[in-house]
């Protein structure tokens, strides 16, 4: 893996946070980290990356519960296999289409609680310009970008979908066995913690996705969905003006992805090399996938 990745550390600020809310005793971490490596190596068919900054990630999106940590890795491998067009092939120069429609946007500032927000103008997406499985991979690749930083592996992430312009061209993409790959982004595939969703300028074709998407969630993860319609004020009960950008009533310039779309550049050799592990084949990632998991699941996985 690349060796210019974020370390381990975090700032002075966040160590209490992360004892009381993730369970994290940094004088016990090395160890914690070793011990999640012992139980990895023990997984038949399974070539895990073994990077310390990689594996951390997983441990302190699960409250460093180690049985939890490994089948949320092995879940996210087990994915990767069975769905490729999806969940591989994320770097940056391979979604030059997704970028240049302006759709994603990592705010410069965090919230009050120190999470990350992004924001997605939906109704920008063209769908003759690229795919839905394209948008799919370009969201993955910010997140796992996004995953590597100590602090927001702490803190997480509020995600803003601005659904202004969405409309049945774009509804008629997103099917039942996409709406459970994305709800298993949320629950337990990808190791970031969600802190909040909210939905902005929705037109009634939401109500029909979201509908479709309800099932795939935990009670837990609906709790976090908001929906304001066109009422920033209510947004601005959850966001602070201060990191917004005008365009929602905020303090900020006019939004700019440029910024973070570079960053996200610099990371194209680490998200290359994200590739070069998992399962080596479906049979074991389909076992993984089955495991535990009710007929709604498994109607529209393997679809």
């Amino acid at each position: 893996m690349e060796s210019a990745l974020l370390n381990l550390d975090l700032p002075s600020s966040l160590v209490m946070k992360a004892e009381k809310e993730i369970q994290e005793i940094a004088a016990r971490r090395d160890r914690d980290v070793q011990a999640f490596k012992d139980m990895i190596q023990k997984e038949e068919s399974l070539d895990a990356c073994l990077d310390d900054r990689f594996l951390i990630r997983f441990l302190r999106a699960r409250k460093y519960n180690h049985d939890r940590a490994l089948r949320m890795l092995k879940t996210y491998y087990a994915m990767k296999a069975a769905y490729p067009t999806l969940f591989t092939q994320l770097q940056p120069s391979l979604l030059t289409s997704v970028w240049s429609q302006n759709i994603y946007h990592g705010l410069t500032d965090q919230d009050d609680e120190g999470r990350s927000v992004s924001i997605l103008q939906l109704g920008l997406w063209d769908p003759s310009v690229s795919s839905v499985e394209e948008m799919f991979r370009a969201v993955l690749a910010c997140l796992e970008y996004a995953s590597m930083d100590p602090s927001i592996q702490v803190c997480g992430v509020v995600g803003i979908f601005d659904c202004k312009g969405l409309a049945f061209h774009h509804a008629k993409h997103f099917t039942p066995s996409l709406a459970q790959k994305g709800a298993s982004v949320l629950k337990d595939c990808f190791p970031i913690r969600f802190k909040g969703i909210h939905v902005l300028n929705e037109p009634l074709i939401v109500d029909m996705l979201f509908s479709m998407l309800k099932p795939f969630l935990s009670t837990k993860i609906l709790t976090r969905f908001h929906f304001h319609g066109e009422n920033l004020e209510s947004l601005h009960q959850h966001v602070p003006k201060r990191i917004l950008p005008c365009l929602y009533g905020g303090e900020k310039p006019t939004l700019d992805g440029s910024y973070h779309l570079q960053k996200l550049m610099d990371f194209e050799q680490w998200l290359k090399d994200l590739d070069n592990y998992g399962y080596q084949s479906k049979v074991p990632a389909k076992k993984v996938l089955n495991s535990g998991k009710g007929n709604i699941f498994t109607r529209y996985f393997f679809s």
